[in-house]
């Protein structure tokens, strides 16, 4: 179970970044919001969370699968 205090890393697995669109095709999370992501607030991750699903929906739409 996960606290109030802890936000679960995005990342699934799938590492591979997409070369023309600088994103992972797992998690669509830019390398910098990758390497960034234990130094993040709590606020930073839930707003990145929320980020990450609209950014998946826009790519699947723009792009499909990546």
């Amino acid at each position: 179970m996960v606290s109030k205090q802890q936000i679960v890393s995005p990342c699934n697995g799938i590492c591979t970044i997409d070369p023309l669109l600088q994103i992972c095709r797992g998690c669509y999370r830019n390398l910098e919001e990758i390497s960034q992501w234990r130094e993040m607030s709590m606020g930073e991750k839930e707003a990145l969370q929320k980020q990450l699903v609209l950014r998946e929906k826009k790519y699947f739409k723009d792009f499909g699968e990546i």
